[in-house]
């Protein structure tokens, strides 16, 4: 099986021609080179685009073996920028209630534990549906899309 089989290519070589092993092996090994090339390519386009939203206060590394072990690194960055931007919706979220003069009893509101997770799944999606709004509010030219992140309780 060739490797690049696993990656979900398939080569045919030329059955138009003369059978030359070698050059039938050098074909291939072409193949191969620029299916690995192109897919690093797109593997740094794609690594660069992260690391902008990640870390935007950091340059991102010139050579690509470094920015590729930022997004390895024992730490997970995409588990610490989930949890900055959780912290971020929750403060934009109270600024919001607070801008509209509701009375809210954030007390109680932070301390609503023993709620179990089949219940604050129910609240979550039902929350859904005002989302589109508020975010219309903070950021206008994402109001457009519609939220489809999953609803889950950690």
């Amino acid at each position: 099986m060739l490797a690049a089989e696993k990656l979900g290519e398939q080569f045919t070589l030329n059955e138009d021609r003369e059978e030359d092993p070698l050059l039938d092996s050098l074909s291939l090994l072409e193949m191969n080179c620029r299916l690995a090339r192109n897919g690093l390519a797109y593997a740094r386009r794609s690594f660069n685009r992260l690391f902008k939203h990640f870390f935007p206060k950091s340059e991102a590394p010139e050579k690509f073996e470094a920015l590729a072990k930022v997004f390895t690194a024992d730490e997970d960055p995409a588990l610490n920028y989930r949890r900055a931007a959780t912290k971020t919706g929750v403060e934009v979220s109270i600024a919001l209630a607070m801008a509209s003069g509701e009375k809210v009893d954030w007390d109680k509101v932070s301390s609503c534990r023993g709620t179990t997770k089949d219940a604050m799944t129910a609240f979550l999606k039902s929350a859904k549906k005002y989302s589109k709004k508020m975010v219309a509010v903070v950021d206008p030219s994402s109001a457009t899309s519609t939220s489809t992140a999953h609803t889950e309780v950690p």
